[in-house]
């Protein structure tokens, strides 16, 4: 019988753990990082730092308080899947497979593509996110701040919602669900029979473009265009 250790390694500012076989964690310091992860679907290893990991089944990163650079890049869709928890600082962080992002404190830039149901919770600050590809069922919850959510490059319907703050969201061309929450907000529903929701503030716009488009909400008249459907209150 051959007992195998888990994984336990530190490279530079970054250490990877493998608690349960094939559940890894990479952890980052308080400082500014770059965590390059490159993922091969054909034999389930991840590489980073020029160090190969195998028994890939979920990878969580674990970004700290710093200014961090998360890139998780599969060559291919997997079954595998990933959450990345960003945390404070102004972070960039890219994930192009299955999994959810936590942006934490700080503007944030985050990069969603090809993930079967993923999720983006941008948190405080003032974030930009951008959902695109084959990611199919997406629910993006921009949290406080002044939020920029961009799903025009998306290939399905996304669910989003804009939390506090003064947000700009661009739906895709399918039937989206967009909620401006509190704040002034924009909301562009592009293509599909989308539905909007402005809340309560009258400083919302709000503009279905092509489809049968629904809005509810309490914005006026003149800040409304390309929607078919209005229910006031």
């Amino acid at each position: 019988m051959m007992i195998q250790p888990l994984e336990g390694r530190r490279l530079f500012s970054v250490a990877v753990t493998e608690g349960y076989p094939g559940f890894y964690e990479i952890h980052a310091d308080d400082g500014g990082n770059v965590v390059d992860v490159s993922v091969s679907s054909a034999d389930d290893t991840f590489t980073l730092n020029g160090t190969t990991y195998a028994g890939l089944q979920y990878l969580t990163v674990y970004g700290g308080a710093g200014n961090d650079t998360i890139h998780l890049t599969a060559d291919a869709p997997s079954y595998f899947g990933a959450g990345v928890v960003a945390g404070g600082g102004d972070d960039d962080v890219s994930l192009n497979f299955d999994g959810a992002v936590w942006a934490g404190d700080g503007n944030d830039t985050v990069r969603l593509a090809d993930a079967f149901r993923g999720e983006v919770y941008g948190q405080a600050g003032n974030d930009r996110m951008y959902i695109t590809g084959e990611t199919v069922d997406a629910q993006i919850d921009g949290g406080a701040g002044n939020d920029l959510i961009d799903a025009t490059g998306n290939h399905y319907s996304v669910i989003v919602y804009g939390g506090a703050g003064n947000d700009t969201i661009y739906g895709s061309e399918f039937d989206d669900q967009l909620y401006g929450g509190e704040g002034n907000d924009v909301l562009y529903g592009n293509g599909g029979d989308d539905v909007l929701y402005s809340g309560s503030n009258q400083g919302d716009r709000a503009y279905g473009g092509a489809g049968d488009d629904s809005l509810y909400g309490t914005v006026s008249s003149w800040n409304v265009d390309g929607v078919e459907h209005i229910y006031n209150g």
